[in-house]
C-alpha cells in the first residue's frame, strides 16, 4: 500500500471518528433535553392529579358526611316515631 493511500484511510478513520463523536453528543444532548421535557410534563401531570385527587376526596367526604347527618335526623325521626307508636310517648 503506497504512504498516500495509507494517510487517506486514517484521514477517512479519523473523520469518521469525529463524525461519530459529534452526532452522539447531539443525540446525547437532544436526549436530555427531551428528558428534561419529559420530567418537567410528569411533574406537572403529578402535581394536578395530586390536586384533582383532593378535591375529589374532600368533596367526597362532605357528601359522606352530609349523608351520615341526614342519616341520624331519618333514625332519629323513626326511633320518635316508633316510640310514638308503641308506647305513646314522644322520645327526646
Amino acid at each position: 500500500m503506497s504512504v498516500a493511500l495509507m494517510q487517506r484511510i486514517h484521514q477517512e478513520n479519523r473523520s469518521l471518528a469525529q463524525a461519530t463523536q459529534e452526532f452522539l453528543a447531539t443525540t446525547a444532548n437532544e436526549r436530555f433535553a427531551q428528558a428534561q421535557q419529559q420530567a418537567s410534563e410528569l411533574r406537572a401531570f403529578q402535581q394536578k392529579l395530586e390536586q384533582e385527587t383532593n378535591d375529589f376526596l374532600a368533596a367526597t367526604a362532605e357528601e359522606r358526611i352530609a349523608k351520615a347527618q341526614k342519616q341520624r335526623q331519618d333514625l332519629s325521626q323513626f326511633r320518635q316515631d316508633l316510640f310514638m307508636s308503641v308506647i305513646g310517648v314522644p322520645v327526646r
